[in-house]
């Protein structure tokens, strides 16, 4: 990984994150190593965003 951007070790929080462009920063952002808490109004499509991380 290259250290330059490397998030590891790192918690965000995004919100809405269950779908869009929320979810590609997500997807994105965990690439570089972040932990990332996924948030959504609506609690099902956040497992599902969850399910689609993993």
């Amino acid at each position: 990984m290259n250290d330059l951007f490397s998030l590891a070790g790192k918690n965000i929080l995004i919100t809405g994150s269950a779908q869009g462009i929320g979810f590609l920063l997500a997807t994105g952002l965990g690439k570089y190593g972040a932990q990332i808490i996924i948030n959504d109004i609506t609690a099902e499509r956040a497992e599902l965003a969850v399910e689609k991380l993993h």
